[in-house]
């Protein structure tokens, strides 16, 4: 589901487009153009609805991670949450969707500036 990592030093080559970003971290060509439009247009959608099995969570969590990190709009990242709740109806979901372990959200999050660890809670 996600690609090896790619390193820091690399960093710069994923992060110009939201599809680069995208691809280097799923192992994908590219988004769909709803997981494209989530991570760069100017506001977010208040429903997102679509089929099963089209890659939600990657389009919340790369997306959200897109517009807080490097969308290049400051505005927007600033207005981007700084905490993403991502909440699963069933238990067995959780442990499908280990999106925060592939090798490149881990990279761009050990560049952030945070002052602790940042995990994964299961509640």
């Amino acid at each position: 589901m996600c690609s090896p990592s790619t390193g820091l030093r690399d960093m710069s080559k994923i992060h110009k487009t939201f599809d680069a970003f995208f691809s280097a971290a799923m192992g994908l060509s590219g988004p769909y153009p709803y997981q494209r439009e989530l991570a760069t247009d100017a506001s977010l959608p208040e429903l997102l609805s679509v089929p099963t099995g089209v890659g939600k969570t990657a389009a919340a969590i790369l997306g959200w991670l897109w517009r807080r990190r490097f969308h290049g709009d400051a505005g927007i990242r600033d207005a981007t949450p700084r905490r993403l709740v991502y909440c699963f109806p069933m238990r067995t979901l959780v442990a499908k969707q280990n999106l925060m372990k592939c090798p490149l959200i881990k990279d761009v999050l050990s560049g952030y500036p945070f002052k602790r660890i940042l995990g994964v809670h299961n509640v």
